[in-house]
């Protein structure tokens, strides 16, 4: 997740923090002012957890919005079964690749032959892209059945085929509390309990 702001030096996918505080979601998702309150929410962990973010996104291709979604599915109850989340990862990859990842490589590449400005322009461009990542996500969430809370979203999860979920290796080691966060980095082959940084308080 890149998030310029102003004269920011180059975090890779830097952050601008909305200083703003959150806004608690009436009903998750369905309006427009619950949609921008989670990524607030969003920002403000992004700004806790950056380091661990860009590390796995460099080394593992996580997506860091979802990344910060299942975090904050989990800290509000609500969340995807396994087969949404590989869906959406799938759908987010595709969306992604088509202009977001190749404007990406071509900043990190052109750093060093651009002035500071020149970079900064390119770093809010790539935060724009972000944030039209952050509605595509939110569009396709809302094409399946939605956020649910957490005890429908673990009756749901039991009933599909364990074929099509995460690795089952990181289930086995989840706790209901990062249901989503096991959901999402199973795809990946990894657990939240690999990182400290992804306990919950």
């Amino acid at each position: 997740m890149s998030r310029a702001k102003d004269t920011v030096e180059d975090m890779d996918t830097g952050a601008a923090v909305n200083a703003q505080a959150t806004t608690s979601l009436s009903t998750p998702l369905n309006t427009q002012r619950d949609s921008a309150a989670l990524w607030q929410d969003c920002d403000l962990l992004y700004a806790k957890l950056q380091p661990l973010c860009l590390q796995l996104q460099q080394q593992h291709g996580v997506c860091v919005n979802l990344l910060l979604l299942a975090y904050w599915c989990d800290e509000h109850g609500l969340g995807l079964t396994p087969m949404q989340w590989q869906q959406l990862q799938l759908d987010v990859k595709a969306w992604e690749e088509v202009l977001l990842l190749p404007f990406r490589g071509l900043r990190q590449s052109s750093k060093c032959l651009l002035d500071t400005d020149e970079y900064q322009q390119m770093l809010a461009l790539e935060l724009m892209l972000e944030r039209k990542s952050q509605r595509h996500i939110l569009v396709l969430i809302k094409q399946t059945d939605g956020l649910v809370a957490s005890d429908k979203q673990t009756a749901l999860a039991t009933n599909q085929d364990a074929n099509q979920s995460m690795d089952p290796s990181a289930n086995k080691s989840a706790n209901k509390s990062q249901a989503n966060l096991s959901h999402y980095l199973g795809l990946f082959g990894l657990a939240p309990q690999q990182f400290s940084q992804l306990a919950m308080p």
